[in-house]
């Protein structure tokens, strides 16, 4: 992800809501936030470390 340290804040704050809420769909509704939004800034994360943040599954979405 490129961009400010703030956007790199936004998106560990996104990170925790996420896996708080458990979906990415509850978290944008909770932070008000568009679906796809969401996942993409998930996955802009994900890029620095090269990993997945989440076990991506139909019924969970775990930490790795």
């Amino acid at each position: 992800m490129r961009g400010t340290v703030l956007d790199r804040i936004d998106a560990m704050r996104l990170l925790v809501r996420v896996a708080d809420a458990g979906s990415f769909s509850r978290a944008a509704t909770d932070l008000e936030l568009g679906q796809p939004t969401v996942p993409r800034r998930i996955q802009d994360l994900e890029e620095s470390p090269g990993t997945a943040l989440f076990q991506r599954t139909t019924r969970a979405l775990p930490l790795t």
